[in-house]
């Protein structure tokens, strides 16, 4: 929305209500159209899709997987994964900001990934 935002908005194609405790694809009637790969083979180009920061104490909206990656070759329309954390229905409005999408670039990883002190505890565990 300003000169020095690293980000863009997306916003929502529709009106959409979220129950509590609900998941939502929202789109967005956004499509990307066509990706011209960097000069650097190992550098990767993701979008990345970012939860507004005023939707979790607004709206009682969230991102439930934090953020979603939007892959260089995909081509179908962008929509956004929102889940309702509150008690009450969320409503969004046609037109509403929803989301933020950043261009980010990462390096490839080239092979396997060496694993090793693999943990029997399970995710969050502290035992070895």
């Amino acid at each position: 929305m300003t000169e020095h935002s690293s980000c863009c908005d997306l916003i929502s194609f529709g009106n959409h209500e979220i129950e509590p405790g609900q998941t939502a694809l929202v789109p967005t009637n956004v499509w990307i159209e066509s990706y011209t790969p960097g000069d650097d083979p190992d550098l990767i180009e993701e979008l990345q899709i970012r939860c507004r920061s005023s939707f979790p104490v607004k709206k009682s909206l969230m991102l439930p997987n934090g953020i979603g990656t939007i892959d260089a070759d995909y081509r179908d329309e962008i929509r956004v994964l929102l889940y309702n954390f509150g008690t009450e229905t969320a409503r969004i409005e046609d037109g509403e900001r929803i989301a933020q999408m950043a261009l980010c670039i990462t390096r490839k990883i080239e092979g396997a990934v060496n694993t090793y002190n693999a943990r029997t505890g399970g995710f969050g565990s502290t035992n070895p």
